[in-house]
């Protein structure tokens, strides 16, 4: 997004990045936009590191008790649901398994789970 643009940019260009693309994970077209360009650049996925977390800013602002169930819904979907969403476009391209992880502070990195290809109801640590 436009408040990250800043930081993103620079880094990638710094890395040689030959993928650099805006990715809402509620925004089905940009999710398929980004797995499908993966597929035809790169043939393959590895790894996806699932980095985020979101609520709606006046959830945020009171205390957990206070929070609304749309804004609890909300934030589930954008910060946990997606990872599944992504996992489900990530296992067909991988060669037999994808390592998928969280992170939620900066320099921790936790891998989560392993997808085999073969089925996404197969899960283990």
């Amino acid at each position: 997004n436009e408040k990250t643009r800043s930081y993103v940019e620079p880094l990638a260009r710094e890395l040689n990045a030959s993928l650099l693309m805006p990715l809402d994970v509620t925004d089905d077209a940009q999710v398929d936009a980004v797995f499908e360009r993966v597929r035809t650049e790169w043939g393959r996925l590895d790894i996806l590191v699932h980095s985020l977390g979101w609520a709606p800013k006046q959830d945020l602002r009171g205390s957990l008790l206070e929070c609304s169930a749309k804004g609890f819904l909300e934030a589930m979907n954008v910060s946990c649901h997606s990872l599944i969403r992504l996992a489900r476009l990530a296992v067909p391209l991988s060669v037999s398994q994808v390592a998928c992880g969280t992170s939620r502070r900066a320099g921790c990195f936790a891998p989560v789970f392993r997808i085999r290809a073969a089925s996404l109801t197969r899960l283990s640590c």
